[in-house]
């Protein structure tokens, strides 16, 4: 039992800390997403558009904010071995247990019903679609025009506050973005890979959850009955006849 609780708090102390930086850049992405995208309601083909993306980044904020905070809980009790610590840290790794495995499977559906969607995409409903969601769509995945380039647009960037600060590619049609494939087929590649990375980000987060529960348990300092004022039990003295 004293090498698990060895290697329980080794687990512990340095998984917490990539935890933390992980949180950080949570929080430090978020902000960043949340200054760069002003994003109104749209009424485009693009299921993932319809977000709101400033909600999305207050959620990516939330959550490093909540994967810090684990972190600090873990990080406190895998070097004090504080079960007071260590009990507040495995109920924070349930929760996000939970989330993670609830998250996955909402997320995991919303993207294959993308996958499925991508492509059933005409010509027509892309040239119907706002030019605001055709800069989102052709800033993100570095194409211009859905199956040519003459459907591409090629004004100036509609999701940034200051559109002179950086050019649109797509109107120089000898760019690389230009030359690049279209926009059908680099989204479609680039949602397939989502979902394949997600899934497998979702399981090896869930794997790490658990072993982190199970090295919180197996880390925690055992209880001393005699400091609680219990004396211990003794057996009975046996008088001889």
């Amino acid at each position: 039992m004293a090498i698990a609780q060895i290697l329980g708090r080794i687990w512990l102390i340095l998984v917490n800390f990539v935890i933390l930086a992980i949180g950080a850049a949570c929080i430090t992405f978020g902000a960043l997403w949340w200054k760069a995208f002003d994003l109104e309601d749209s009424t485009s083909e693009f299921l993932w558009v319809h977000y709101d993306w400033r909600l999305l980044a207050g959620l990516l904020m939330g959550v490093g904010g909540y994967l810090s905070i684990t972190a600090l809980t873990g990080c406190v009790g895998g070097c004090t071995r504080s079960r007071g610590a260590l009990n507040c840290y495995i109920a924070t790794l349930v929760i996000a247990l939970l989330l993670v495995i609830g998250g996955g499977a909402y997320g995991t559906y919303k993207v294959h019903r993308e996958v499925n969607n991508w492509n059933d995409v005409t010509a027509a409903q892309w040239s119907a679609t706002s030019s605001h969601d055709k800069d989102l769509i052709q800033f993100m995945f570095n194409c211009c025009g859905w199956r040519s380039y003459e459907d591409a647009y090629t004004g100036p960037h509609l999701i940034f506050g200051n559109a002179t600060e950086i050019p649109n590619a797509c109107a120089d049609r000898t760019s690389v973005q230009a030359q690049a494939p279209y926009c059908q087929e680099k989204g479609y590649d680039s949602v397939v890979s989502t979902r394949k990375w997600s899934s497998i980000s979702v399981a090896v987060t869930a794997v790490v959850l658990i072993v982190s529960i199970f090295a919180s348990v197996v880390s925690r300092r055992r209880e001393n009955p005699a400091a609680k004022g219990f004396a211990p039990v003794q057996e009975p003295l046996m008088h001889k006849a």
